[in-house]
């Protein structure tokens, strides 16, 4: 991933718990090597790392890996439980230390909705998000309605 911190225990709660000193906000990925959906969701993430570094750059990208290690507690609490890979969390520090677990689907444009949900960064991020969908909407619909079309027309 071009724009993702690899998070290890050396690093871990610097990069979690002070953000690196860069404030802002961290989108946290748990995975394993050995997962076929954890490869399969790596393009993803990467697109998601770069679009965030292009509008957004206070919003860091991490990567774990958890066959290298036990995930570590941050100030003493276990705030991160991975029951399957890859498992997403958003950790912020406004207005208080906090981290959320992502449920969603884990495409690209159903996590950048989730990480935009700050109106700055979401007017620069969601044109984006939805022209790429009209896009592919377009797509589909050229597709559906060539399909459709009656023998001879």
């Amino acid at each position: 991933c071009d724009h993702c911190v690899e998070l290890n225990l050396d690093n871990f709660e610097h990069h979690i718990a002070n953000q690196g000193g860069v404030g802002g906000e961290v989108l946290v990925e748990f995975y394993s090597p050995y997962c076929g959906a954890c490869q399969d969701f790596a393009p993803t993430l990467n697109r998601v790392a770069n679009r965030l570094a292009e509008v957004d750059p206070l919003v860091q990208v991490a990567r774990f890996d958890i066959t290298e290690h036990e995930i570590p507690n941050v100030n003493g609490e276990e705030l991160f439980k991975v029951d399957s890979t890859p498992t997403l969390y958003r950790v912020r520090y406004t207005p208080q230390f906090h981290v959320d677990l992502y449920e969603g689907q884990h495409d690209f444009k159903s996590i950048m909705r989730w990480l935009t949900l700050d109106p700055k960064v979401e007017a620069a991020v969601q044109s984006k998000v939805d022209m790429l969908g009209k896009r592919e909407d377009k797509k589909w619909r050229r597709k559906r309605h060539r399909s459709v079309r009656k023998p001879g027309h």
